[in-house]
């Protein structure tokens, strides 16, 4: 009779494999990415591997390798299928979880939609599709399917939805960062992808570092320099004065120091 056989999650040398066999150039980091976006998952990281191969050896990251993916003719066609017939509220609530990116409350989609909707029916909706499911163990919270499923939705959005979508994110998240400080950094990204003006770019680097200090709270030095690498890049295109990038200079060299990096 049939037999179904359950496969583990793949690790990163085997990512590795699979990335090395379809032409793509290897790194440690490239192959991590790879790794945890597909979460494991041995058809996802096959496609991941075809799709990057059709690309120009260049550096990637996640949001890098997230477009590329999101926007391929074989993640489009799936999520349009998913999302095909979904009420107009549970549509934006998909659309409003993409751009937040990780596991979401319905009171934070709600923020994000800037809409009336109950998200928690649209939410619950939006699970009936397979696109999104709660998340174990943490009751209320939502997450995506699959991190493919969310490049999809988030590759399916205008610039203009996007950069609405992004600005009341990180409006929203200032919020929750006022009381752990730990989410500066999501208001930082958020802040960046939202066509900052100058006053947005000086937001950015506040709220970073302030990311960058809870992190080194923590020990998480690698965190803090990460943070920190934002901090300075947003001061330096907002055009703050010298004395403030110097300072955010230091605290970087000092978190790489500390990194080991």
């Amino acid at each position: 009779g049939l037999q179904l056989l359950r496969l583990g999650a793949l690790r990163a040398a085997d990512v590795t494999d699979i990335l090395g066999t379809a032409g793509v150039s290897v790194g440690p980091d490239l192959a991590e990415l790879v790794q945890a976006r597909s979460e494991g998952n041995p058809l996802y990281a096959s496609t991941l591997a075809r799709l990057l191969a059709a690309r120009p050896a260049t550096a990637m990251d996640t949001d890098e390798v997230a477009r590329i993916v999101g926007s391929s003719p074989e993640v489009s066609h799936l999520v349009t299928s998913l999302l095909r017939g979904l009420d107009p509220e549970v549509s934006a609530a998909v659309a409003a979880a993409s751009v937040l990116g990780g596991d979401s409350t319905p009171d934070l989609v709600k923020s994000v939609c800037g809409t009336a909707d109950d998200m928690a029916s649209a939410l619950s909706a939006a699970a009936v599709s397979g696109l999104v499911a709660p998340v174990p163990g943490r009751p209320g919270w939502w997450r995506f399917t699959h991190a493919l499923l969310r490049d999809g939705v988030y590759a399916s959005l205008s610039e203009a939805q996007r950069t609405g979508l992004h600005r009341r994110a990180a409006a929203a998240l200032e919020r929750e960062a006022r009381k752990s400080p730990d989410r500066g950094g999501e208001v930082a990204g958020h802040l960046l992808a939202a066509a900052p003006d100058a006053q947005d770019l000086r937001s950015a680097a506040h709220w970073a570092a302030t990311a960058a200090t809870a992190a080194t709270y923590a020990l998480a030095f690698e965190d803090a320099a990460r943070y920190l690498a934002t901090a300075v890049t947003a001061a330096q295109r907002a055009g703050t004065d010298d004395s403030q990038q110097a300072r955010l200079l230091v605290e970087f060299a000092t978190a790489e120091y500390r990194a080991g990096q």
